[in-house]
């Protein structure tokens, strides 16, 4: 498989309560050839078992990836880690999946922040609906860095919190419901590539 170092976008979910129906939408709407890689970074208890790989499995014809420990990032594949991690990628186009440095680490802003540092312009985040302000760091952090920053629209999140949040903070590409969202993505990713 391909690997991606600068030559695919990466496009990062984010969500917290009320965005799995979301990320579903979004998921299924990429065929298994799309040129990107994708990241899932739904907010679980970090002691409970997860059935987020299986869900996605289910709704996807992307490659599903449990990341344990570092591997290179590839093209048609979607990366999630255990509850209990983070997801993060290195400066050598590595996914890695590590423990957070106290139980207030946000994990969807670690994974936007690396991918803004590493991915750069190849950067897309995408914050749904969730509650607080998780996200909204890392979106600042993949603008800074010339990546696209996208918000699902606050009056169709369950939660509308992280969304506002976002919006307030960030200077936001797009805005819109999850279809819109999708059909944004796909025409950016055919015409940028």
């Amino acid at each position: 498989m391909d690997v991606v170092k600068s030559e695919y976008y990466t496009v990062a979910i984010g969500g917290s309560a009320g965005s799995l129906p979301s990320i579903l939408d979004l998921v299924r709407s990429f065929p298994k050839d799309t040129k990107a890689v994708f990241f899932v970074v739904l907010h679980r208890p970090p002691n409970k078992k997860s059935n987020l790989e299986e869900i996605l499995g289910k709704n996807s014809d992307l490659k599903i990836k449990l990341v344990g420990s570092d591997e290179h990032l590839e093209a048609a594949t979607i990366y999630i880690s255990d509850p209990s991690m983070l997801l993060t990628v290195n400066n050598d186009d590595e996914v890695e999946s590590r423990l957070p440095f106290n139980r207030y680490t946000k994990s969807i802003n670690e994974l936007f922040t690396s991918l803004a540092e590493n991915v750069k312009k190849k950067a897309i985040g995408i914050v749904l609906s969730g509650a607080l302000n998780d996200g909204t760091e890392g979106l600042m952090a993949i603008k800074k860095h010339g990546g696209i920053a996208i918000v699902q629209s606050p009056g169709e999140a369950a939660f509308n919190s992280m969304p506002v949040s976002a919006i307030n903070n960030t200077d936001i590409d797009f805005i819109g419901k999850v279809d819109e969202i999708i059909e944004y993505i796909k025409d950016f990713l055919k015409n940028n590539h």
